[in-house]
Formats: C-alpha cells, structure tokens, sequence
C-alpha cells in the first residue's frame, strides 16, 4: 500500500557524517560566550536608519494608492554611499514579461490574464533635500538583467553621502493594486497593501553579513523570494472613505473625520515594513492578551530557571488585539484569539517578550480574497479559515499561530528573506509545530467537497499525525537537489523552494535539538533571537551561537546538511544466519587435524552477518541494535562514513531482528521503510489493509453497476 501512503502524505501537505571532531578549548567558552551573546551589540544597523512619514489615499474607483513619503536616512556605514536603491514591488505584477510572472509562469501558474489582475507603483516625482532628482532615476536589474522587470529602481545622487550623514528623499508615487494575488491586492471591497510604496534597501558594508565589497542589498521581486529590509520609524496617514475601516502595522494615533472620509494615523518603531487593510465589509473586534491568565507562575519559573533569569526578564506583556473578521467567521473568533494568545504566550517564554503594544489580525475574504491570507507584517498579520471548519482541524489554528510567529522570525530577527528563506520560515515552522503539538490533538487532514469538510483519517482509519511528523514528510522527496542556504530564485523549482525553506530546515533544527540535548538547544535559541533582535543575521551567525552554547563544533553538521545538500539514507541491506553447529570436515584442533561431523550433535551455533548500508550522500553517527532468538541484545555504532559496513556475530543464536537508529534521533532519515529487518514479519495489517481495500473496491463497483445499468 505504498501508494496509498504516498496519497496521505500528499493531501497532509496540501492542507496546507563524519564524526564529531575534538573540539578545541580556546575556541569554545561557553559561560564566557554565553554572557557576551546575551550583552554584546553586533555592528548592524539599529533602529533609527530608515524614518518615513508617509500619506496615502485609497481611490476605490481606480483601485489604487496615491501616496507621498518623506524618507530620512542615515549612513551607519563607513562607506561613502553615490546612489540609492529602492524596491517597487508592485511592478511584479505589471505584466507577464516581469521576472516575478516569468518565473510564475514557468514553476508554478502563470499570472491570470484580467485588466484588474494586474498592478503597478508608478514613481512621479523623486527630491533629494528639496532638489529635482527624477533625471537621476532609473531601472536596473541586478539579479537577471531582464530588460522589463522594474523592481528595483536606482537614484544617483548628485552628492555622494558621507559616513555618518543622512539625507532626505521625498518621493511622489501611485500605486495601482492587482486583484489579489500573492499576498497583496483588492477582493470586492477589501483592500489590502503590502509592498505597496517604493521601499529602500540595504546597504551592506563589507563584512556585514559575509558580505566582499560594500554595495546595496536589493534584489528584484522573484516568484520564490518574500523581503529585507532596514529596521526604522513609520508614520503612516491613511485617507479613506467614510465607510471604510482600516488596519494597519503599528499603532492607531488619531481618526479624523471629514466629509466623505476618514483618515487614520498610525505609528511604527523598530519595524522594516508596514502594511495595511481598508474594507467595507469586515468586522472589527478588539481584544487584549493578559499574560496572568496565560501563563502560569509555574511556566514563568521553569523559563527563569532554564535561561538563568529574573522575573521581570522573563515576563511577557499585555497587548492589544485588533481583529479583522469576515462576517461568516465571526463564531471563530474565539478559536482565533486563543491560538494569538497561545502563540504569545509560548514564542515570548521561548524567544522574548512581544514587544510591540499591537497586533492586527486580518481574516481574509473567501475565493481569490483568499491570496491575501497566510501572511506576515510588522505587527500585523493575515489568518484563513473557511465557513466550516471542524474543531480537530488544525486551522485557523495553524496558520493563525504560524503567521504570528512571524513576528519572531522575520519580524524582530530580521533575516535575508531573498537569500536565506529558511531562517525565517524553517525556524517559524520549527517553532510553531513546536506550540501546536503542544496544545491540538494531533494533526487530522480533511479533503472539502463544495465546502463540506471530509475526514479523510475516519474513512482510512490512519492515525493522525504530530506537525513535527508533517515537516518529515519533506524529507521523502529531497534528492539532493538543492542545498538548504540558497538565493531563492535559484533552487531547480518552486517545490525544491519549498521543501528546503519550510519542511526540511524545520527537520533540521528537530535533529540539532536531539543531537545537542532539548535543553540546551532551547537556550541557544532563545540567546540567538535575543542578540540579533532588530538586527540581520546570517545562518553563519547562527551557526555560531549554537556552538558557543553547545561547547561544539558543527561544521560537520552546518556543512552537510545547510551549506550542503547530503542525504542521509541508511538501510538493512541483508541478513544471514549460518549454521555451524552441523560442520563436517576436516578441522585443526589443538590436538592436530581431525575428521569432525557434528550432524548428530545437539548442540547451537550461527555465524550471524549483517550488512548496513548508506544510500544516502551524506554520514551521521547512528546506533544499530541487533537482536537474537534467545533475547540477547546488541547495540553498535556506525559513522556512516563508508557506503557500507558488516557485524558478524558468533553465537548459539540466530538473528531475529536488526533496527537502525532504535531510539529515533535520526530525524532526517530520507526513508526509514528500508531501517529495519525481521526473520518473521506480522502481515496482519497488510492483510487488513488488503481486505479493507477490496471491499471498498467491491462497494465502488456494485454502485456504479447499479448506476449504469
């Protein structure tokens, strides 16, 4: 029935070595390191880089976005700084020949082909310190050289910024938005803006981020890249009409009414992004998360004890809820707002405190409105759910705390998304599977028909299964292909991005944290997102706080499995038990040559061979228990570091039963069907699979032979 655990496994994903090398004292000082990662700063940039005071008008009529920003920005870097490149995002979805709908097109669908499908951020006017400076603007492509791709624009300035000046921009645009489509973009009445005002990049200093040569970091928007971006202050003024509402990242300042319109005032720090709703036709709801009745003084004391903490360290702060609720939703709000509180609750006793006073929760409209859903902003984020959902269904459960945990993962560690996706989205995965096989029943996959949930386990009778489970499953397809860390355009497709941003990397950290002890892997995590909080780390960096840690080195691990693309695939190749109890010949014993035949005898003895081998590309260090019919045991250890190896065994006893990896570290195992072996093998749940399936054969036919006749 492989096939048919091939189906599971397809619509689960649907619902959505060498040996450890001595390590050197000098190099690891983990109560020294520990310290310095919890207190030192890092030369990245911090909060006050980027400020922008933008205004913005919603025309429903044209479905589009006239706005004006004000950008201050300030040259941290030692770098004498001649240009200036920003991101129009928006320009991917302005026609089919930008590299966004090529790429679309070629790996996963192509654009729908709709006048109002399409969108575009026209800049009008560019000032640099109150002087003209359109002359000086233009389009450039960095990554493919497409001459119709106008993602990324480029403004010289007509005075090179020394270090430790700054410089205004002030910058005149229209945004038209796309129907909704790739997280952004209009559904009837219901506006969403995300990446909607030309946004500028990163400058990068040599050696920030492993960088050889100072220079911009501002990539084109491509099919399989999200963002990156500086951290600063935000002001944003929304004018809308009267009957809209709005939401926004930040914090809401003031509402002030006119005729035919509302405007709404909000303001963001230490953020790199912010997005916004305006809808007719949603509900809003507020709420608040108290952590008194969330966390109990028992968990707090179990976190202070872990990470060596005060109370007032540890705590975890109220926060004001904004909810965003399609009517036919409305009745689960209560599950929504109880995954955002769990989700506050476990990724600020993990990680930090949620520091920002505001969270905005966007339900997305039903149909094509549905792109906008499964999102995340700067203190916002967007959920999905459908009409009827089941109370053991893992959503909006599970996007709901997923997204938030975005705010962590992106959010305040603020990776680079277009270059290495799996540090945002392999450790929200990691992390919030974490939380939801904490508090839901194991995960149940449902098929809708017309709507109409269909329990698929009820009709299978297949268990449900854990979310760290669900990221194993990515490992079943993973070849080899592509490595963990790599720009996201350039994995062989969409699904191989996929695969090793998500699922993969989340298996990856399961197998670091049982590698280096629970314990003392959730202490690296919580000093990594604590001294890269507002800051952009790199997997390096990361790398090197696990090691501080631990007192380890995992170059070994980090080289293989993250930089590289090794597998791991370990197997029972054969297993033989000779006789040699019944020898007949001639033997040379201690007295001289003697004829023996010992066919009569009664007594036992087998030469046991067993031969493990690793189809895989890469080696891990794994256990091999063997046991034999007269229940003894035996349990070796085995590098992985040749295609193969042999035990052989001398006893009155035969083999009954080999198992690699017994106590189940071994997570990223591509394929444990082939870890085990066993003289005598229980088909009754073949055998009940069979006759189930025959007799769902047999009821399928007398229907249609009752149909068709």
């Amino acid at each position: 029935m492989a096939w048919f655990c091939w189906l599971i496994c397809v619509v689960a994903l649907q619902e959505t070595s060498q040996e450890d090398t001595q390590v050197e004292p000098q190099r690891f000082s983990p109560i020294i390191e520990l310290v310095q990662a919890l207190n030192q700063d890092t030369e990245e940039p911090d909060s006050s880089r980027v400020r922008y005071r933008i205004r913005a008008e919603l025309d429903t009529e044209m479905k589009a976005i006239k706005g004006e920003w004000v950008l201050n920005y300030h040259n941290a870097s030692p770098d004498t700084i001649s240009d200036l490149h920003f991101h129009l995002y928006m320009n991917a979805f302005k026609n089919e020949r930008s590299t966004f709908a090529l790429e679309n097109s070629e790996s996963y669908q192509p654009l729908p082909i709709d006048e109002h499908s399409f969108g575009y951020v026209d800049v009008l006017d560019m000032k640099v310190n109150g002087l003209d400076a359109m002359s000086q603007w233009t389009f450039i492509q960095p990554d493919d050289q497409n001459p119709y791709d106008q993602t990324v624009g480029r403004l010289v300035l007509s005075e090179p910024l020394a270090p430790d000046s700054s410089v205004e921009v002030t910058c005149t645009f229209v945004t038209k938005l796309p129907r909704a489509i790739a997280r952004t973009g209009f559904h009837n009445d219901t506006y969403f803006a995300a990446q909607w005002f030309p946004k500028l990049g990163v400058w990068e200093t040599t050696g920030f981020r492993n960088r050889n040569e100072p220079g911009w970091n501002c990539h084109q928007f491509h099919a399989n890249t999200e963002f990156y971006a500086d951290y600063g202050e935000y002001e944003v003024v929304i004018a809308v009409p009267d009957d809209f509402d709005v939401g926004c990242s930040g914090r809401l300042m003031r509402v002030d009414d006119a005729a035919g319109s509302k405007t709404y005032t909000f303001s963001a720090e230490k953020v790199h992004d912010v997005a916004w709703l305006a809808s007719s036709e949603m509900i809003r709801v507020e709420r608040r998360f108290e952590p008194d009745q969330w966390v109990t003084d028992a968990e707090l004391q179990a976190i202070m004890t872990t990470h060596g903490m005060t109370r007032e360290e540890a705590a975890l702060a109220p926060v004001d809820l904004i909810f965003f609720m399609q009517p036919e939703h409305e009745a689960q709000l209560d599950r929504h707002f109880r995954a955002v509180c769990l989700a506050m609750k476990y990724f600020g006793l993990w990680y930090g405190a949620y520091p920002y006073p505001t969270l905005t929760c966007v339900d997305p409209p039903y149909g094509q409105g549905r792109a906008i859903g499964g999102m995340e902003y700067p203190t916002l984020i967007t959920m999905g759910s459908h009409w009827l959902q089941p109370s053991d269904a893992r959503s909006p459960e599970g996007v709901t705390i997923h997204e938030f945990g975005h705010q962590y993962w992106y959010g305040l560690v603020g990776n680079n998304e277009f270059e290495e996706s799996w540090l945002d989205e392999g450790f929200n995965t990691y992390s919030s599977g974490l939380i939801m096989d904490l508090v839901h029943p194991p995960r149940v996959t449902y098929a809708r028909f017309n709507q109409v949930p269909i329990n698929i386990n009820r009709w299978t009778r297949v268990e449900p299964y854990t979310d760290e489970q669900r990221t194993r499953v990515s490992l079943l397809r993973d070849n080899g292909q592509d490595a963990v860390v790599r720009n996201g355009w350039e994995y062989l497709n969409r699904s191989s991005y996929g695969r090793n941003s998500y699922g993969k990397p989340a298996t990856m950290l399961h197998q670091l944290s049982r590698e280096l002890g629970a314990e003392t892997f959730a202490r690296a995590m919580r000093i990594y997102a604590n001294k890269y909080r507002y800051k952009h780390p790199t997997s390096s960096d990361y790398q090197e706080i696990l090691e501080q840690v631990a007192g380890r080195d995992l170059d070994w691990f980090f080289d293989q499995f993250i930089y590289g693309h090794k597998t791991i695939d370990y197997a029972v190749r054969s297993v033989s038990s000779r006789d040699l109890s019944k020898a007949i010949g001639y033997l040379e014993t201690d007295q001289g040559r003697e004829f023996v035949d010992t066919s009569g005898d009664d007594t036992s003895l087998f030469l046991s061979t067993i031969t493990i081998q690793n189809k895989g590309s890469g080696s891990y260090p794994v256990d091999i228990e063997i046991r034999f019919d007269d229940d003894h045991k035996e349990t070796v250890s085995w590098d992985g570091s040749y295609p193969w190896i042999k035990f052989k065994y001398t006893r009155p006893a035969k083999v009954t039963e080999v198992v690699i990896d017994p106590t189940e570290k071994l997570v990223i195992d591509v394929n444990t069907l082939n870890n085990s072996w066993r003289s005598k093998y229980d088909n009754t749940t073949s055998r009940a699979w069979t006759i189930r399936s025959l007799i769902t054969i047999q009821h399928i036919l007398q229907t249609l032979s009752g149909v068709l006749s």
